[in-house]
């Protein structure tokens, strides 16, 4: 009898600690807060608490900027991410002299990767934006196909554009911050005027708006790379063309759009959910699984005013190309090959003069029941940390009646 009261004691206390812990959960914050927020962390559970680090190259002998490198260290030693450190690097279009591309590593250490090249990452993409086409739609198909009855009136290569600089930017949201490059260049062709680029890192989970459209939030996470595009002047030859994004993928794993939808976040869409607003192309090389992910949806400016609508963007179609990455990294390293899969993303709607577009590169989370355990905070609903209250209170009331 004794022994029977010291168990079950110790499993009311058990009960109780657990208990106790996930009641003091906060609900999430309301997603409808203008402008970037911070997303409501457990304070014993941060992520990026070393947060992220920028580097610069210059090309030899002068202070042009070649590329820009920013690392994102996770110190998290209570989680169980397989990827702890991620590098992106933003190569510079006006050192280059061609269009940009952003390169996307992961690294299973969580120290010392900084210095490491792709032939050490666990998970490598690279992404390019090669044209901007104006196209007929022919073959009763929506969207732009390629080597289908579909036909191209206009093509610009982003390659013959003469960009800026790297303008850089650091971005103070709550007691974090995020890190923001961006270059744009004014076109001199008869299909735009202009377009931009811009890429954002953060060092937390951040929420962004997207109110002027009525589209969920967003939520920006330290294991994705945010990437803005916008084009804007866009001149028509005809009231019944359309324009599609060409733009090319290097992975180690060939890209293959999510079947299966998932669930928004509470708080708004992750990098890697699929949604009724964001598709999702996963990457597997192995057990390191990546995505691209972009929205389903453009935002177009009306007027010249602060008004936006949406209008729909498609991926419509892939082309094999041979174009591949380097055999050696910057230490010389023999480097896997990545596969080339050319992408066409599509505008399906009605005509707009301008949009703005933002996919993202991420790696891919991973769940245990409702705790994130791979590329973002660890979070348990709050309504499994009341049922547990529930449970403990009912334990103790059975426990005292028996006395």
């Amino acid at each position: 009898m004794k022994t029977s009261s010291i168990v079950l004691v110790s499993i009311v206390l058990a009960i109780y600690l657990i208990s106790f812990v996930l009641c003091q959960q906060k609900p999430p914050p309301p997603p409808n807060d203008p402008g970037f927020k911070p997303v409501e962390q457990d304070g014993n559970k941060k992520r990026c608490n070393k947060g992220v680090t920028s580097r610069i190259e210059t090309v030899p002998n002068t202070n042009i900027v070649k590329r820009v490198i920013l690392d994102a260290r996770d110190n998290c030693g209570n989680r169980t991410a397989k990827i702890r450190g991620i590098k992106y690097t933003i190569d510079s279009p006006v050192a280059l002299k061609k269009a940009p591309f952003f390169q996307y590593e992961g690294f299973q250490e969580k120290d010392g990767f900084g210095d490491k090249g792709p032939s050490d990452a666990a998970i490598y993409m690279k992404m390019l934006f090669n044209d901007v086409i104006e196209y007929t739609e022919k073959n009763g198909v929506a969207g732009f196909q390629p080597n289908t009855t579909d036909t191209i009136v206009q093509r610009v290569d982003l390659n013959n554009l003469t960009f800026t600089g790297i303008n850089r930017t650091n971005l103070s949201v709550g007691s974090f911050k995020m890190y923001s490059l961006d270059f744009s260049s004014i076109s001199k062709n008869n299909l735009f005027s202009k377009v931009a680029f811009k890429v954002i890192v953060t060092e937390q989970d951040v929420r962004l708006n997207r109110t002027a459209t009525g589209k969920n939030p967003s939520i920006l996470t330290p294991n994705a790379l945010k990437i803005d595009m916008s084009v804007e002047g866009i001149k028509y030859t005809s009231a019944s063309t359309k324009i599609a994004i060409v733009a090319t993928l290097l992975s180690r794993g060939k890209p293959k759009k999510r079947s299966s939808s998932d669930t928004a976040s509470t708080q708004g869409e992750r990098p890697d959910e699929q949604t009724n607003d964001q598709d999702v192309l996963d990457v597997e090389d192995g057990s390191n699984k990546s995505s691209l992910s972009f929205k389903k949806y453009v935002e177009c400016r009306k007027n010249g005013t602060q008004n936006y609508e949406p209008r729909t963007i498609d991926f419509s179609g892939e082309e094999e190309t041979n174009q591949r990455s380097e055999n050696v990294d910057p230490q010389g390293k023999p480097v896997p090959r990545e596969v080339g899969k050319k992408l066409f993303f599509s505008m399906t709607g009605e005509q707009e003069d301008n949009f703005y577009w933002d996919p993202s590169l991420t790696t891919v989370e991973e769940y245990i029941g409702d705790v994130i355990v791979s590329g973002s905070n660890s979070v348990v609903t709050t309504s499994v940390s009341w049922m547990l209250c529930f449970v403990c209170l009912f334990v103790v009331s059975l426990f005292s009646m028996n006395k």
